[in-house]
């Protein structure tokens, strides 16, 4: 189903098993809005059966559960209880359950979502084995559960014929992967797996996968349906975010990117969004986790802003961006995707009503207040950078952001920073009218002792369009300040050697005319953006144009 088919059955469904009552077909379409804007919830209803399932869960329930695991736990049962009632008579839950979990953490233990009819009587032999107290009596027979499954509530469905061992056989898989990674979940919770001891813990069960691709939704969800029992695990995951590398700022192409997503960051995060019952001192340890790894877990940032725990969420994001001289780039990113998300952005929406409301955050007194509108603008800079009709617009924040550039408090810095580097990246700002800005990005450059201050500061300087030097953006400068642009050019970071070709632009020192040409050219791994580079060739008049036309035939040669 696309989005309009969910509509269009949640809508028909509606009139023909409630009323076409006014009211009623309000409330249907303000369903189908709760259904398309979860993406879970969404995956399910692009399967007319399960919407049909989700449809009866809500009339059922009274509404639709908002908690993935009590959603999905409903509409088992609605399977399981109510669906084809006239063919077939209810399936004993007590009964129905342990038998699926097993199947199901079998079935992800060995990373399949397909299993041969031998199998599948396989595993269930010895689940009705390994678990006498819970299926000893069983009523049906496993051909006959099989059968009643799949015809009564079509949860495990013949899918296929696939051979296995030179035989042909029946293939089954669950209706929806969902289904599986939940009955996983509830195999670990309650035991119904293979090989059970009792000295067995949640994390000892799920150790073995934190770090399995296939088990990122399993993990969160036997979180919350662990309620007490979860602690140790949370601890654990929080001990491994501490532990894992960071995403670096170098490593990210654009802004933020809502589907990047890091596995340990990721299920812990996932874990806090669906409100395991967790006390408040590891639940802001959890918190700060992840706001200092936004970069490798952005799907999760607006969710958890709006979930149960938003409220404290930018709080500790905003108190760590404040007190902290690292991971700055993290914590400046999550800040960023809420005040979007604040403000209501629109992407690649730039409009003089838009554009006021982020001046009065820059005229704000509070300073953090300047630093998420700086953010924003950090952002909207890259997404709106295809818009001619909206430079003037940056053009004018971007003299709002001058200000902020010269606080002396670090964050600060390093927002205006980076919000400049994009807007220079971009083409959205100048600094023909502000010269001096260049001055105070080398300072803030070569004297931050934050890396991410001097990665971004660095990039600003490198991205910000050439002006006339002799506008002498730039005072003479001192022996420490000549050694510091040495080095940097020999800096394995493209920006940071990039932009120490632009301040030795600007000084006309460390190197000559004509020197400082063949470092243009002859450095091929600078190129990033050729029209910048152009720009300083063309700008060095008669010492630049030979190297010119020799960049430009490396260029046409490498096919850039």
């Amino acid at each position: 189903f696309e989005d309009e088919d969910i509509k269009r059955l949640t809508l028909a469904w509606h009139k023909e098993v409630v009323s076409d009552r006014v009211e009623v077909q309000l409330e249907a379409e303000a369903l189908t809005k709760t259904i398309i804007d979860s993406n879970r919830v969404r995956e399910l209803a692009k399967n007319p059966l399960l919407l049909t399932t989700l449809l009866l869960v809500k009339r059922w329930v009274g509404q639709l559960p908002t908690r993935r695991s009590i959603l999905y736990g409903k509409a088992i049962e609605v399977l399981l209880m109510t669906w084809n009632v006239e063919g077939y008579e209810p399936i004993d839950q007590d009964e129905a359950i342990p038998q699926l979990a097993f199947i199901a953490f079998t079935m992800m233990k060995e990373g399949v979502q397909t299993i041969s009819l031998k199998r599948l009587k396989e595993i269930l032999y010895l689940a009705r084995k390994e678990m006498p107290e819970v299926l000893g009596y069983s009523r049906l027979t496993v051909t006959e559960f099989i059968e009643r499954i799949e015809f009564r509530s079509s949860l495990l469905m013949l899918s296929g014929h696939d051979i296995e061992d030179g035989t042909l056989y029946p293939m089954y898989e669950f209706r929806h992967l969902t289904f599986q990674e939940y009955l996983t979940a509830r195999a670990v919770v309650d035991g119904y797996y293979p090989d059970r001891k009792d000295d067995d813990t949640l994390l000892t069960i799920l150790n073995p996968y934190l770090a399995d691709e296939n088990w990122k939704e399993v993990v969160p969800l036997t979180a919350v349906q662990g309620g007490r029992k979860i602690q140790p695990l949370i601890r654990h995951l929080i001990d491994l975010c501490k532990k894992s590398g960071r995403k670096s700022l170098k490593s990210i192409k654009r802004p933020f990117n809502i589907n990047r997503r890091s596995s340990i960051a990721a299920l812990l995060g996932q874990s806090i969004l669906d409100e395991i019952q967790i006390p408040p001192d590891l639940l802001e340890e959890g918190l700060e986790c992840i706001a200092r790894r936004s970069l490798d877990a952005e799907n999760l940032i607006i969710p958890l802003y709006k979930g149960k725990f938003g409220g404290k969420f930018l709080e500790i994001i905003q108190d760590n961006l404040i007190s902290s001289d690292e991971d700055l780039a993290h914590l400046g990113n999550a800040l960023g995707i809420i005040t979007l998300e604040q403000i209501d952005w629109t992407k690649d929406v730039l409009s003089p009503q838009l554009a006021e409301k982020l001046i009065m955050m820059l005229d704000d007194e509070s300073k953090i207040q300047k630093a998420a509108g700086t953010m924003a603008i950090c952002f909207i800079a890259f997404y709106c950078r295809r818009g001619d009709n909206k430079k003037e617009l940056l053009n004018t924040l971007g003299d709002k952001i001058l200000p902020i550039l010269y606080s002396d408090e670090q964050y600060l810095q390093f927002t205006a920073c980076w919000a400049f580097a994009w807007l220079g990246n971009t083409n959205s700002y100048t600094p023909v009218h502000h010269p001096e800005m260049i001055s105070r990005l080398f300072e803030i450059w070569s004297e931050s002792e934050a890396s991410d201050i001097q990665y971004v500061a660095s990039w600003a300087i490198k991205d910000m369009s050439l002006i006339d030097r002799e506008l002498k953006p730039l005072p003479e400068p001192n022996q420490d300040q000549i050694d510091f642009i040495k080095k940097q050019f020999k800096s394995k970071e493209m920006k940071q050697s990039s932009a120490s070709l632009k301040i030795a632009f600007y000084w006309k020192k460390p190197w000559n005319d004509e020197e400082l040409a063949k470092m243009v050219s002859s450095n091929f791994r600078l190129v990033e953006d050729s029209n910048k580079i152009n720009d300083i060739l063309i700008a060095l008049g008669e010492a630049g144009k030979a190297q010119l036309k020799i960049l430009k035939r490396k260029l046409k040669d490498a096919k850039i």
